[in-house]
């Protein structure tokens, strides 16, 4: 009963958790398993609903080897939203009996081409079923690489203006889940930074075309597994007993080699072969200014589910929650007192009133506390906290229940998200950041989008 009801909690996470939980389990009857797909149908079509619970419906059908699941998901594609398309691709590709649902919804234009990506393409042009595979050719075929004439589009926009802070945007929006630059992303893919070295040209044709050239270590793999799943990504890391696959997003999925039924590579990307229809000239030619341009900011914590694990101190918890965010598709939650580590790997951040290359100026970040009397942050200094009775290095918002003085930002305890720009050199003079204590005072705190910056933004 208990997992029943978790199974319609409003957090996505713990929904879809307890879901499977009762599956596995085998907890509930036929009569309510179909009550509760027909309701995760039902909402997943429902655009009046919060993203985060037309996702967690998709999610909560992930699992079932079902295919009338298959055409009915598919059924809501053309009006679904773009994350809920592509958590129901990702369903749909997750299992190789829902492709003739695929091949109809493709032939019956619910599903545009334009929206597979590389993967799902072989995935169909492969298939072992010839008439399914014959049919499947004869739609996507006339799929070509970019003509010269798109291509050149794009290489005019390289000899125009630049917007870096655009670039910055398109590489939230359409590359960081895959790729890592400037410190925003997830480094599933090549590291982006590293683009500045090679020709603009280059970049312009393996944005548009990213099958063409696979960087070696970063070919795609995809186990199918002995109970009908398949599963793509980039090979992480093996052992003896199981194989890992990075995901997009950051994820990293482990798959015990008894689970293998087949394991193969295939010549394409992860990266969507779609971005020419998706991303403007000045898109392209925009990011890879940013790509080239010093970076202005560091981001300290956006989405990383690493982050938790540098937090190695403190009675408190800390855990990635996606329920519940203010930029991006993660935030950090921490519970009283507070999690925190005063030496980071890799953090040594001056902070100086002009600064130059790696040093900066700024604190930005998002924070929101509905049940709690307070939040704070505190920062150190080469390793070492500030002294509890001064307010250095020390913000909070509410009451603040702890012994140590700090630096009042609002009376208010942040009750909604809450996004706070600081002037670190002015409230405190220069340091050397190389750790942090993200505090919450009362009850739990959600933490986002925690930056350094070299320079206010306009």
């Amino acid at each position: 009963d208990a997992l029943k009801q978790l199974a319609t909690s409003d957090d996505r996470d713990v929904r879809v958790t307890a879901q499977s939980l009762v599956r596995v389990l085998k907890l509930e009857s036929a009569a309510e398993r179909t009550a509760r797909m027909d309701t995760a149908l039902r909402e997943l079509g429902d655009v009046k609903l919060p993203v985060a619970r037309r996702l967690a419906a998709v999610r909560g059908l992930a699992a079932e080897n079902d295919t009338a699941i298959a055409t009915r998901l598919l059924y809501a594609f053309p009006a679904s939203t773009p994350a809920v398309r592509q958590a129901i691709l990702e369903t749909i590709f997750a299992r190789r009996k829902h492709m003739p649902a695929v091949v109809a919804a493709l032939e019956k234009k619910q599903l545009p081409a334009a929206a597979l990506n590389a993967i799902h393409r072989t995935t169909l042009l492969q298939h072992p079923d010839t008439p399914l595979r014959n049919r499947a050719t004869a739609i996507l075929k006339l799929a070509r690489p970019v003509d010269k004439k798109t291509l050149q589009r794009f290489l005019s926009a390289l000899n125009e203006p630049r917007n870096i802070a655009n670039g910055a945007k398109v590489h939230r929006e359409h590359c960081a889940i895959c790729h890592r630059a400037h410190g925003v992303g997830f480094a599933v893919g090549p590291d982006l930074a590293a683009e500045f070295r090679r020709a603009e040209e280059t970049i312009v044709r393996d944005i548009l075309a990213p099958s063409e050239v696979i960087e070696v270590g970063h070919e795609t793999w995809v186990i199918e597994t002995t109970d009908g799943r398949a599963l793509s990504g980039l090979l992480a890391t093996e052992s003896a007993g199981s194989l890992t696959l990075s995901l997009p997003g950051g994820q990293r999925l482990d798959v015990l080699r008894k689970d293998i039924k087949s394991l193969k590579s295939l010549s394409v990307s992860l990266m969507p072969g779609t971005l020419a229809q998706v991303l403007k000239p000045r898109d392209v030619a925009d990011v890879i200014a940013w790509l080239r341009s010093p970076p202005s900011r560091r981001v300290l914590f956006d989405d990383d589910d690493t982050f938790v694990k540098l937090l190695i101190d403190g009675k408190g918890t800390a855990q990635i929650v996606t329920n519940d965010k203010h930029n991006g598709s993660a935030a950090l939650r921490v519970t009283p007192p507070q999690k925190y580590s005063a030496q980071i790997k890799g953090w040594a951040f001056r902070i100086r009133q002009n600064p130059g290359p790696s040093e900066y100026r700024y604190l930005h970040w998002a924070w929101k506390a509905p049940d709690a009397q307070g939040a704070m942050i505190e920062l150190a200094d080469n390793g070492k906290w500030p002294s509890s009775d001064k307010p250095t290095r020390r913000y909070y918002s509410g009451k603040n229940t702890t012994e140590w003085k700090a630096t009042l930002i609002s009376v208010h305890s942040p009750s909604e998200w809450k996004v706070v720009t600081r002037d670190l050199w002015k409230d405190f003079g220069k340091f050397t950041l190389t750790g942090i204590a993200p505090t919450a005072m009362g009850g739990p705190v959600l933490f986002d989008q925690i930056e350094l910056l070299r320079k206010l933004e306009d």
